[in-house]
Parts: C-alpha cells; structure tokens; sequence
C-alpha cells in the first residue's frame, strides 16, 4: 500500500519495550493521520536477535528463525493496535538492527512527513526528539539524527 499523491505520511515506530506507551501512542498516530489525511506505517523495529538455546546450551532455534517467532509477535501486536485507526490506512512493518540507523533507512525509504517514537520514557536520556516536517526543509533522517544526538549527551 502507499500514500496517496497529496497525502502525508507518518512512520510511527514501536520499540519493543515501548509496551506501555503502545495504546497512547497508536491514538496519537491515528489522530494525526485522520486530521491530515496521512498514510501511517507502522515500524516495529527491535535489535538482531541472538540464537536461542535451551539449558545445556543447545541452539534450539537460530537467528533467522528466532527473526521469523518474533516478527509474528510483532504483527499480532499491531493488528490489534490498528483497531484505533479507523478508516486511517496502516502499512505495518518489522525490522531487526541498530534502532538508529534502521529508523534512519525506514524513513528516507517511506518519505515520512512525520516520525512518530513509541518507547519507554525511561529509555529516554533526555526530552523527547523535536518532530520536524519534511516540508521544513530538514526532513525525518534530520530528526532521527537530532534524537540520537540527544540520547548521547550525559544528562546534565
């Protein structure tokens, strides 16, 4: 599915112990892309996950599959979540990596107009990243960039 010529597109991404902020977040999404008109894609986005092993240390299940086990949890998570959208089109999405860089690759790749964060406050170092509009002139890979720039800063 992709957004319509004159619409907006909003990527809202979920970390995976963003749990609580879920429900929130899908609401706010869903707002947004029901005033404007957008497209929302929904990005799951968790690190590369290591191979899972039982207690004798056996490889029960390597990494591609582990890959494909959580990538399921993940889209049952969002279907039930796109139930807040409405009539809103959701194209849902799962990627494994660095959170940076990948939101940094689904961005430009999506053209988003608005970046949207589902993550745990305390994960946060410091204030929330500025939301800024592609038509601003400094694009979603600029707010990605200031946002991972903020999380370096030692707290003050």
């Amino acid at each position: 599915m992709s957004a319509p010529a004159t619409g907006k597109r909003v990527l809202m991404v979920i970390t995976p112990g963003g749990a609580p902020a879920l429900e929130g977040a899908a609401r706010s999404a869903a707002a947004v892309a029901r005033e404007s008109g957008s497209v929302v894609r929904m990005a799951w986005m968790q690190p590369l996950p290591p191979p899972r092993v039982d207690h004798h240390d056996r490889v029960v299940a390597d990494t591609d599959r582990e890959m494909a086990r959580l990538t399921e949890i993940a889209r049952e998570r969002m279907r039930a979540l796109t139930w807040d959208f409405g009539e809103v089109d959701v194209e849902p999405v799962v990627r494994f990596g660095r959170l940076a860089t990948e939101l940094a690759v689904e961005a430009h790749a999506w053209g988003a107009d608005l970046i949207g964060l589902a993550a745990p406050a305390t994960e946060l170092a410091a204030p929330p990243p500025r939301l800024v509009s592609g038509a601003e002139g400094h694009g979603p890979a600029r707010a990605a960039a200031d946002s991972a720039a903020r999380q370096r800063r030692p707290p003050p």
